[in-house]
């Protein structure tokens, strides 16, 4: 059976251009333990996608590779490396045993929230 709240269906993050790393957890639950699926629009994240990727300098390194800069974690979690404004847009979840159960968290992305920012 897989489950989710209705109070849960949608939700807002809200987060700063430039912010290290961002988790976003699907609600939904499944029992036995579901696997996750993630999608950006039409977008499946949980395939590596060059609009997903970003060179990283390694600090100390002269030598660049390639590092997923949003990610689907074993359990679910979706990562996201160095906010930027392209980040924002709706992100869905959902188990791949009932694709009716869908969460949407819609991500804000802000140049600076605070006055002091």
């Amino acid at each position: 059976m897989i489950s989710l709240e209705k109070a849960l269906e949608l939700k807002y993050v809200d987060v700063n251009v430039g912010e290290k790393m961002l988790e976003l957890h699907c609600d939904i639950v499944g029992s036995p333990p579901t696997p996750i699926l993630w999608k950006k629009y039409d977008t499946d994240l949980s395939i590596p996608n060059k609009y997903y990727y970003y060179n990283h300098h390694f600090q100390g390194r002269n030598d660049h590779q390639d590092r997923a800069k949003i990610k689907v974690t074993g359990n679910g979690t979706l990562l996201f490396y160095e906010i930027e404004m392209e980040d924002a847009g709706n992100y869905s979840c959902t188990a791949p045993r009932n694709h009716e159960v869908v969460q949407t968290l819609i991500l804000r992305v802000f140049q600076c929230r605070h006055k002091l920012c």
